[in-house]
């Protein structure tokens, strides 16, 4: 057994016990899309993985399964330890102490087997061993480096969501993510996100920080039509209750109030083109 930061259990319960006209709108779009059963499948399959590392230790197998979850969900990694019934941490002869220090070490038993073959999953999966640890230098070092080897979207998420202590715009990563090979939903959804608030944040800097000019004025809007766009493009396609759903539908609102102004109806049928999404 093993300790996990999210209950799968208390999960489905809150999926179940939904109001019906919330469970409507998660039918209708897929319940085999929606966010709940992804986080659910991942946890599952996670929890399989790390039982049969236990008893086989198959570091490459265990990061090959790794590497198809860290493309599915945010939520692929839970926190924990192997435990006993009384909760405390049991020593199953793998070589890490916590199922997150798992990642580092499956990447360096798939490099070992071949370093040619798995490079890409290998730094996938270290990849997303530093955002969960917020080690942000190494995060930037080995998304770089990986993107003169391939062109996979997932360098460019990870780097729009690192921290860009070297100045570099998130909202560049992600425009250019948006364009690479490699595309998954998960992947996708977060680097619309991430663009969309990424353009709006830089709109705001530029009018508060740059003189008034016509340049700096119609970068700004052009700023708050990308983010626009990017935030309408995520309420129409992401699953209703994904985590972003809340934030992206509001920059959407907040950002036709904005680019509409006094140009707004009394009855607001502008916004529709958000709400009726």
């Amino acid at each position: 057994m093993y300790k996990r930061q999210v209950d799968p259990r208390k999960q489905m319960s809150g999926v179940k016990n939904l109001p019906y006209h919330l469970q409507d709108v998660i039918v209708e779009y897929g319940m085999e899309k929606s966010d709940s059963y992804l986080s659910l499948k991942a946890t599952g399959e996670f929890q399989q993985a790390q039982m049969r590392a236990a008893q086989t230790h198959n570091l490459v197998e265990l990061g090959l399964k790794l590497g198809e979850l860290v493309l599915l969900t945010d939520t692929s990694v839970p926190e924990g330890t192997f435990q006993d019934e009384n909760g405390k941490p049991v020593d199953v002869g793998l070589p890490y102490a916590d199922f997150v220090g798992a990642l580092p070490v499956a990447a360096a038993a798939l490099r070992q087997r071949d370093p040619v073959k798995y490079a890409d999953i290998a730094d996938m999966i270290e990849i997303k061993y530093f955002m969960t640890r917020r080690e942000y230098k190494q995060l930037r070092s080995m998304s770089e480096a990986a993107m003169k080897r391939s062109e996979h979207a997932f360098w460019y998420y990870m780097r729009a969501h690192g921290i860009n202590e070297d100045g570099s715009s998130a909202l560049r990563w992600a425009k250019l993510g948006l364009k690479c090979s490699g595309m998954t939903d998960y992947l996708r959804y977060g680097l619309l996100e991430r663009a969309a608030k990424s353009a709006a944040g830089d709109a705001l800097d530029t009018m508060q920080n740059s003189q008034t000019s016509i340049e700096s004025w119609n970068l700004t809007v052009a700023l708050f039509h990308s983010a626009l766009e990017d935030s309408l493009a995520f309420v129409n396609e992401a699953p209703p209750d994904c985590r972003g759903m809340q934030d992206m539908a509001t920059l959407a609102l907040l950002i036709t109030i904005v680019l509409k102004g006094n140009d707004l109806s009394p009855d607001l049928h502008e916004l529709n083109v958000v709400i009726s999404i």
